[in-house]
């Protein structure tokens, strides 16, 4: 499932014109573990658009869940001005950040409670912080061999 975070236009003046670009950031998950983002600059929407997807294609990680407890222990990040906590529950509590609670759904992980920190809005920021949260997970049974 592919997600349209942000899409923008941005105007480069010259001299003797302007010229739009257009810039399209995308995330991708399957629910099970795999989950991609995907960044482009081009000057149609159209082939922005391609270009996130195959960028989305190359940027593939794949993170370590388990079934009966997807998060076992509590997960702190934080990058430039967002700051991300993760907590294991029993359920999925979704109150918070709307982006931020539709990304996670789409990583996988189902056992969790948020809490999102932030003084801008800036999906970007959003984007690099999750990956960053995200990829420290572990399985019970990688933390019961350490």
């Amino acid at each position: 499932v592919m997600v349209l975070l942000e899409r923008n236009i941005s105007t480069k003046v010259t001299t003797l014109n302007r010229i739009n670009y257009f810039r399209t950031l995308l995330f991708m998950g399957n629910g099970n573990g795999l989950i991609s983002y995907g960044k482009s600059r081009d000057l149609t929407l159209e082939g922005s658009m391609t270009k996130a997807i195959i960028e989305c294609k190359k940027n593939i990680i794949a993170i370590p869940l388990d079934d009966v407890c997807t998060l076992p222990r509590k997960i702190h990040a934080k990058f430039q001005d967002f700051d991300i906590s993760l907590r294991p529950l029993p359920g999925f509590n979704s109150y918070g950040h709307p982006s931020f609670s539709l990304m996670l759904a789409l990583s996988g992980i189902r056992h969790v409670g948020f809490k999102t920190v932030h003084t801008g809005k800036n999906n970007y920021t959003l984007l690099h912080s999750f990956f960053k949260a995200v990829t420290q997970n572990t399985t019970p049974q990688d933390m019961a061999e350490l």
